[in-house]
């Protein structure tokens, strides 16, 4: 079953203790795994902003072409002929449409989740650190409680057996070191 416990720490057995590095590694992962999102959305928007240029520039040239000299330019202003400058003219409508998405695009979108992206790495960096230090700085402050612990049970019992020797008719041992824990 998930637990908290067994999620964000190693719980290495009895008598050990828990490591605690593997928590906030796991979510400074999915905050960067955030990051690359954000890269992801941000190369699909230029993208998508490219395209909607590219799209609007051909618009452009195809809403420029001149009336064939052998077509619509000798007409008189027939029907067929104002149809066909309507369509010219909705090219120009439809390219001013697409690039004023592709403004769109770069100032709402591209230019905020740009500066949101390298501001939030910024502050997954300086967060990891501020973090990583202080477990780091725990984990070994906890490794020299272990030692400390070990060399306190060892000198208890070396002391322990130093009075049973010296008083061998006692045969009721002092407080056991582990008594204390």
């Amino acid at each position: 079953m998930l637990k908290y416990e067994n999620s964000f720490w190693d719980n290495p057995g009895p008598g050990q203790q828990p490591r605690y590095e593997r928590g906030p590694q796991c979510l400074y992962e999915k905050l960067e795994q955030g990051g690359a999102e954000c890269d992801e959305l941000l190369a699909f928007f230029r993208e998508r902003m490219a395209i909607e240029e590219a799209y609007a520039a051909s618009l452009r040239k195809l809403a420029e072409r001149k009336l064939s000299a052998e077509g619509f330019g000798r007409d008189e202003g027939a029907t067929l002929k104002t149809a066909f400058r309507g369509l010219l003219t909705e090219c120009v409508v439809l390219a001013e449409a697409h690039a004023d998405l592709a403004l769109e695009l770069q100032s709402s979108v591209i230019v905020p989740l740009r500066s949101f992206s390298s501001e939030h790495r910024a502050r997954v960096r300086a967060s990891w650190k501020l973090i990583d230090d202080t477990v780091r700085r725990a984990s070994a402050e906890l490794a020299q409680v272990d030692r400390n612990h070990r060399v306190y049970t060892q000198k208890a019992s070396a002391a322990e057996q130093l009075r049973l020797k010296e008083s061998p008719g006692s045969l009721q041992p002092a407080a056991s070191p582990t008594e204390f824990e």
